[in-house]
């Protein structure tokens, strides 16, 4: 799932030492040598493979197989984690109608995804070696590729040198991942951003939410695929988050946690529908309606969903994203998913709440009017009569 309490700065020297982050394209091709045997990463859509030959370690260009081991179909039943998890099972909540404005932000996704721009952002893929044949990583790897697409289509890169791992739970994961960000021995986590361009899946997430032991077997619902591959793209719009704050000198924390969760949300929808050839909205009303995401904040208050500290009912989650696809709607334009961060506010503004890692209320009225011509006396009564009709 999305846990994202992730506002930090890792101490990352035993990492970098093991997996230093050099250009992709120059570190890795085919007959370069590589230091472990059976390791896999991702270069740019392309998997090499770390073997033996004769006497030296090299990279070779590899292909997955795409056939699942066949298994008995596992049981549906959710696993009890300690963050809840959405139900495995159709929950069919699926209202008629669709609101103007998700059809103003499909249209302008649709515009989004005409633009002639490729990504430059640097990134590989660290494979678990035991999971080498992994269709469920393979499927990751994929999503990755066009979600930076999308990312820099929007205008929005990752300058980060970037480094996704997916792995079989934290045995593996712990190894590289920062030891005292919120990252490390996340075992209730499908995946995560831990800052300075460190990523990681946890495909065992999936495994036990479904309960097929420690087998991958095809996703049994269209709502499984969803919440299991889409996480790829929330966690590489956090990221993209974090170089924008900070490249105009705040932190990510500087975003309210309803556009902080709430956006990456929306970005998801955007390039899970992409990649399967659906439309946002049919995508849209599986997130809401059909058991893939939580229920009960249509009564969420965006001022009570400023600071970073999650609210109980993950309102900053799937409010945030009705609350951004508001916004997008009201301001005709796809970036207000990360403009908040433009701000010339100084820093990250007056009265900043270190310990809850959010910014004061007169920061955001502020920057609001701002960046959005927004007077949130106004726009707030509306947003949340949005919640109440359209939040699950």
């Amino acid at each position: 799932m999305r846990q994202k309490w992730r506002l930090l700065v890792p101490a990352i020297a035993l990492l970098l030492s093991l997996f230093p982050l050099t250009s992709a394209e120059a570190a890795v091709t085919a007959g370069a040598s590589c230091k472990k045997s059976g390791q896999i990463i991702v270069v740019k859509g392309t998997q090499f493979k770390c073997v033996k030959k004769g006497k030296k370690l090299t990279w070779s260009k590899f292909t997955q197989s795409t056939k699942a081991t066949p298994t008995p179909t596992p049981s549906a039943t959710p696993v009890p984690t300690p963050s809840a998890s959405p139900s495995a099972t159709a929950n069919p909540l699926k209202r008629p109608d669709v609101p103007s404005q998700a059809l103003v932000v499909q249209t302008l996704l649709d515009e989004v995804w005409k633009r002639d721009v490729k990504s430059k952002t640097k990134y590989k893929v660290v494979i678990e070696p035991a999971r080498a044949n992994s269709v469920w990583a393979k499927e990751q790897s994929e999503l990755i590729d066009l979600s930076l697409e999308f990312l820099a289509k929007l205008g929005f890169e990752i300058k980060t040198e970037s480094t996704i791992y997916i792995g079989w739970g934290f045995d593996w994961l712990n190894n590289y991942v920062p030891r005292n960000s919120w990252c490390y021995n996340a075992t209730w986590s499908g995946g995560g951003s831990c800052g300075e361009g460190i990523l990681f899946l946890n495909l065992k997430h999936t495994a036990d939410w479904i309960r097929s032991g420690d087998i991958e077997v095809p996703f049994p619902t269209p709502v499984v695929r969803f919440v299991a591959t889409s996480v790829t793209t929330h966690e590489l719009a956090h990221q993209a988050q974090r170089d924008f704050s900070e490249s105009n000198e705040k932190t990510v924390s500087f975003y309210p946690s309803w556009i902080r969760e709430g956006s990456p949300e929306l970005l998801k929808i955007a390039v899970y529908a992409k990649y399967y050839g659906l439309t946002y909205t049919e995508v849209r009303d599986l997130y809401l309606y059909h058991g893939a995401m939580f229920t009960g904040c249509g009564n969420a208050k965006l001022m009570e969903l400023l600071m970073s500290d999650n609210d109980e009912r993950r309102c900053n989650s799937v409010g945030g994203f009705l609350a951004s696809e508001h916004l997008v709607a009201a301001t005709n334009n796809v970036q207000s998913t990360f403009t908040f961060a433009s701000s010339k506010i100084a820093g990250q503004g007056p009265k900043f709440d270190q310990e809850r890692k959010g910014i004061s209320n007169e920061t955001y009225r502020s920057v609001m009017q701002e960046v959005f011509n927004l007077e949130i006396d106004k726009w707030h009564p509306t947003v949340e009569s949005y919640l109440e009709k359209w939040a699950p």
